[in-house]
């Protein structure tokens, strides 16, 4: 496993610890769906089914994690979201997309935004 995908992976578990503690319920990590791309982590807050983008970064020296999260990206987890409660066949009133970023040095930074829009 490469040095990216060792960082991604540690913050994702980073970022369902933090979604754990807010009283998320994490109900599925890394889903692929089909061309569209891959949910990191699928959540229900409450009534509402979240799927969220985890955006990790060793530090901010070349930007924000979250800069990274294009209107296009909002767009394919858009469809994905969709895939996935097909696929589930799951009839959500509220589903919600999120962004979670990770920052780890100088110190650890989680940065939780609810919500994207295009």
């Amino acid at each position: 496993m490469n040095n990216n995908k060792i960082k991604g992976k540690k913050g994702e578990e980073y970022a369902c610890q933090f979604l754990s503690d807010k009283g998320f319920s994490i109900i599925e990590t890394n889903y692929y769906a089909s061309r569209h791309g891959e949910i990191d982590i699928i959540a229900k807050d409450k009534d509402t089914i979240v799927f969220v983008e985890v955006k990790t970064r060793s530090t901010n020296n070349f930007g924000h994690p979250l800069e990274s999260i294009t209107p296009l990206k909002i767009q394919k987890m858009h469809k994905a979201a969709g895939h996935y409660l097909l696929q589930k066949d799951i009839k959500a009133k509220n589903i919600r997309l999120d962004a979670v970023s990770i920052t780890l040095y100088p110190k650890l930074e989680i940065v939780h935004i609810e919500n994207l829009s295009l």
